[in-house]
């Protein structure tokens, strides 16, 4: 229960310095304005750069830096992405989302079948899922407050047990 406890204070931390950082928060704005200029095929040109058309194998997406698709969106990414992916390393973290107001994911690091989908209530296949909660909580909460979701399946991830913990 101590180490427990020890684990989840960490990643209190590490999400209130994320939170904090200005750079973090221009990231979201310029991958924003990103996803919007990529129109109304965004979510089939994204899954298709980072996803289907990534060289890297299963599991190994997040070691792709830079698309040629998007170019707004892919020098956000190439400009932002290896931040967030030695954060997600060194922390051992399973992933880092992004979202803008809409509900959008516009940035995960390791790149699964919810990256660029909706998660606002009555979004996309995911909205309903845990990772729409943190997302919907995160919004309604005031500036520093934590939201918890404890483990349980999630599709995306082969329904692999996950958590999710968001702050806005």
């Amino acid at each position: 229960a101590f180490e427990l406890q020890g684990y989840l204070t960490s990643i209190e931390q590490d999400l209130r310095i994320v939170a904090a950082n200005p750079m973090v928060g221009e990231a979201i704005g310029v991958f924003d304005e990103a996803f919007a200029a990529i129109g109304e095929n965004v979510i089939a040109v994204l899954k298709g750069a980072y996803i289907r058309d990534n060289p890297h194998p299963l599991g190994e997406k997040h070691l792709l830096d830079f698309s040629d698709v998007a170019p707004a969106y892919d020098a956000a990414h190439a400009r932002y992405h290896p931040w967030f992916r030695e954060l997600l390393i060194e922390r051992g973290y399973y992933d880092i989302f992004l979202f803008n107001n809409a509900g959008d994911l516009i940035y995960s690091v390791f790149k699964e079948e919810d990256y660029a989908t909706n998660f606002s209530a009555g979004g996309g296949e995911w909205a309903a899922s845990d990772l729409g909660e943190a997302f919907r909580a995160a919004r309604a909460a005031q500036v520093g407050q934590l939201s918890f979701f404890d483990f349980r399946p999630y599709g995306p991830s082969a329904d692999a047990p996950a958590s999710f913990i968001s702050m806005p």
